[in-house]
C-alpha cells in the first residue's frame, strides 16, 4: 500500500465563522454561562447539532460538532490575545497611533463573550483607598458601546458574577 498524503480540510470561510460566532453568542449562556450548569447534556448536544446544521448549510465544507467547538475555542483564545495586546499598548507610554490594527466586527462580537478578568486577571485591581474595605477601579473598555458600567466596586476579596467583588 502506498502512503497517500492526508488531505487537509478547507480553512473556515468568513461566512462560516460569522454563523458560528453568531450562534455561539446567541446560545452563550446555555453552552458556557451560568445556565450551562442546568442544561442537560442532551440539550447542549442539540444546540451544537443545530449550529452544525447552520454552518454546514452554507455548503463550504462539512464540519463536525467537534471541529466547530475547537474552532470556537480557538477563536475566543485568539481574540483574548488580541484584546490583551491592545490593553498592554493602551497602558504603555509614548502616545502616537496604535500599532495594533483595529478589531474586526467578528472579533468585536467574540469579545462580547469574554469576561474582563479572563483577559487581565485579577491582579490588575487597584483600589482607590488603600487600607479600606471598599474602593473603586475603572475598567478600560476597548469598545465603549459594550461597556455597561464604567466603574466596578471592590469589597475585600472574592469576585462574583455581577461585576462586583464581595467579602
Amino acid at each position: 500500500m502506498a502512503d497517500t498524503p492526508r488531505k487537509r480540510k478547507l480553512k473556515f470561510a468568513e461566512k462560516e465563522l460569522e454563523v458560528l460566532t453568531e450562534e455561539c453568542c446567541q446560545h452563550h449562556d446555555e453552552l458556557f454561562g451560568k445556565a450551562a450548569l442546568n442544561v442537560p447534556d442532551s440539550a447542549e448536544k442539540q444546540i451544537w447539532q443545530e449550529i452544525q446544521e447552520k454552518v454546514n448549510s452554507l455548503g463550504v465544507s462539512h464540519r463536525s460538532v467537534d471541529e466547530l467547538k475547537k474552532r470556537w475555542y480557538d477563536l475566543r483564545s485568539q481574540t483574548k490575545e488580541r484584546v490583551a495586546e491592545r490593553l498592554r499598548e493602551m497602558r504603555g507610554t509614548g502616545g502616537g497611533p496604535s500599532s495594533i490594527p483595529p478589531p474586526t466586527p467578528l472579533e468585536e462580537r467574540v469579545e462580547e463573550t469574554l469576561e474582563l478578568e479572563s483577559v487581565t486577571g485579577f491582579g490588575e485591581l487597584d483600589t482607590s483607598e488603600p487600607g479600606t474595605s471598599t474602593g473603586e477601579y475603572h475598567v478600560i473598555c476597548l469598545y465603549p458601546h459594550q461597556c455597561h458600567t464604567p466603574t466596578h466596586h471592590v469589597h475585600r476579596g472574592m469576585h462574583n458574577q455581577d461585576s462586583s467583588i464581595s467579602e
